[in-house]
């Protein structure tokens, strides 16, 4: 799906203790799967901090960025969140420290924030409502105004039309499926009741059932 320009961004999750060398020999080697083979994709590497150490969590990042990952992404938040043993002090601390205050820290470089506003997902994206110039009639400007307040009613009213249709459709596909459960079910304990009925009979005698 990412070579066919499907999917925006992946996040594999990566969980593997950096303390067991097989562990650590996995994680490299999907890590290098992962970014070669992104494709259109960006790839953000999910590293399982709940299984490793602050120190053994910021090995893991460094490696992830050196592979030309475009980021990572820390699992899980409750984690993080915990308190230490015996002390007030949050796991977030000890990662902020390994992760960003240390200079070896691998977020240890503060990047600038974007400021222009073309970097925005849809800041290129404008409702054309077909208003007219400045320099036209007033007259003209009400009519084109209303025009378009029209257009963009009946737009919604179609949009809310296709959905409903949708709704619809599941709907009919979820009963479709229900009377097939029942049909089966029904099937079921009708066999099951033949099976315990024992041989049927004509008359006294017996007769063996064909199979």
């Amino acid at each position: 799906m990412a070579k066919e320009g499907l999917l925006d961004l992946i996040i594999p999750m990566n969980y593997d203790r950096e303390a067991n060398p097989t562990h650590k020999q996995y994680f490299d080697q999907w890590v290098s799967f992962e970014t070669d083979n992104k494709y259109k994709a960006q790839s953000i590497v999910g590293v399982g901090a709940y299984m490793n150490t602050p120190v053994d969590t910021a090995a893991q990042v460094r490696r992830a960025l050196a592979s030309q990952a475009d980021g990572v992404c820390l699992y899980s938040y409750s984690h993080l969140n915990k308190r230490k043993e015996k002390s007030d002090e949050r796991n977030i601390e000890e990662y902020r420290r390994v992760l960003v205050q240390i200079d070896s820290a691998p977020f240890s470089t503060t990047v600038p924030a974007p400021t222009k506003a073309s970097s925005a997902p849809f800041s290129r994206l404008r409702f054309a409502s077909n208003r007219p110039s400045a320099t036209s009639p007033s007259k003209t400007s009400g009519s084109s105004s209303g025009s378009a307040r029209r257009r963009f009613r009946r737009m919604g009213r179609g949009v809310a039309s296709r959905s409903l249709r949708g709704i619809w459709i599941r709907m009919k596909a979820v009963g479709v499926v229900a009377v097939g459960h029942r049909w089966l079910a029904a099937a079921a304990v009708d066999q099951q009741r033949r099976k315990n009925s024992g041989p049927a009979m004509v008359g006294e005698q017996p007769v063996d059932r064909v199979h």
